[in-house]
């Protein structure tokens, strides 16, 4: 996001607006009690346990990434255990 130096810096966005849908399309898959996480390398994620699952930087596959993060856990022979 760039930075308009013409405009009060309260004025301006403090986070994307992609980002913020992209926090509302994975937040009911995030496990309960589960943070959300941000990692300026891999991008948003969720930790489960003692792993991170990162979704990456780019919000615009958002849905698709999420769809995928739930077949792996749909598939996992141990989901009842270990979601991951």
């Amino acid at each position: 996001m760039l930075v308009n130096p013409r405009q009060s810096v309260y004025d301006q966005p403090y986070i994307d607006p992609s980002m913020v849908q992209a926090i509302l399309t994975l937040h009911p898959s995030v496990p309960a009690g589960s943070p959300m996480v941000y990692d300026p390398i891999y991008g948003m994620g969720c930790r489960i346990r003692t792993a991170v699952v990162y979704f990456g930087q780019n919000t615009q596959d958002i849905a698709m990434k999420e769809k995928v993060y739930q077949s792996i856990v749909t598939q996992s022979p141990n989901r009842a255990s270990n979601p991951l």
